[in-house]
Formats: C-alpha cells, structure tokens, sequence
C-alpha cells in the first residue's frame, strides 16, 4: 500500500495501482495504462473502467496532474531569477568551434552573449517599471464638443417639430 496524504487525508492506494497511475499520465489511455500496469490485457478495459472510478485512485490522478502541470509551467520567480542569471552573464553555452588549421571542431564554453543580456536587463527593466515611454497628446476638444451640442440642438429641434421627446 502506497500512502498518500491529501488536505490532512491519507489516500491508501495498492502499487499496483499506483503503477495504472503512472502509466496513466503517459498517454491518458486507461486500457493501455491498466496492461502496462501489469493487469491481464483480456480484463484491462474492464479494469481501466473500475480504476477511474475508484475515489482514491481517482484523486492520485488529479493530484499527479496537478504536480505535473506545476513542475511543467515556469512560475514568475522562476522567469525572474532566469533572466537575472542570464542579465548577469552567470550562465555559460557549449558551442562548437572549428579550430585551428585542420578546423576540427572542438566545443568551447562561452558566457551569455552582450545582445542576450542586454535583452534580458530590458525584460526586467519593463516588468520593475524602470523604462516608461512617454507619449506627447496634443488634442482639441473644443471643435469636438462644438458637435456635439450641434447635434443635441438639432435633435432637440427636430423633437419639437414632430412632437416626439429627445
């Protein structure tokens, strides 16, 4: 028995079951999961059913998606700390060189190129507000609001003479 805690909660579930899990998040097929998962492959679909319908294996699902989507999807600290290391040239590359007369390609270590973390430091730059375009409006709304009273005379003249209300 694999035990498993959830809000407080201990999920027991067999390893077995816990295989058809894993095998589950491959392919989301529960047939092939159940067979891979070591369930006789005449029975897997009967089973695959019965195992999606277990609560507790049901919930063992749910919470490995949930880990995966989490472990898969960058977090914003995540992209900051990144883009720090690549704005302070802190990461290094393998690239592959051809060196000397006989050009054999040999592969080198190289830093975060200048262009990179210059790009990088505008990333960070526009997320802490640091760079703010400034935009000139010059405008006159005096014309504007001479059409609009324009049009509310006219409405208001055309309301008296057919009788109908504004």
């Amino acid at each position: 028995m694999i035990e498993k805690e959830k809000g407080g909660v201990i999920n027991m579930i067999t390893i077995k079951q816990q295989l058809f899990v894993d095998e589950y998040l491959i392919d989301l097929n529960a047939t092939q999961a159940a067979i891979r998962a070591g369930y006789s492959s005449k029975t897997a679909g009967a089973q695959a059913g019965r195992l999606l319908q277990n609560v507790k294996v049901e919930q063992a699902i749910e919470e490995a998606m949930k880990k995966k989507k989490d472990d898969l999807i960058m977090k914003q600290d995540e992209v900051l700390r990144l883009l720090s290391a690549q704005a302070r040239r802190l990461e290094e590359h393998e690239e592959v060189v051809l060196a000397g007369e006989e050009r054999t390609p040999t592969i080198i270590k190289t830093r975060t190129q200048n262009k990179d973390a210059l790009k990088a430091l505008e990333l960070l730059g526009k997320r802490y507000g640091l760079f703010t375009d400034k935009v000139e409006l010059t405008a006159s709304l005096n014309e504007q609001v001479e059409e609009i009273n324009n049009y509310v005379k006219a409405r208001q003249f055309q309301g008296k003479d057919d009788g109908a209300g504004v």
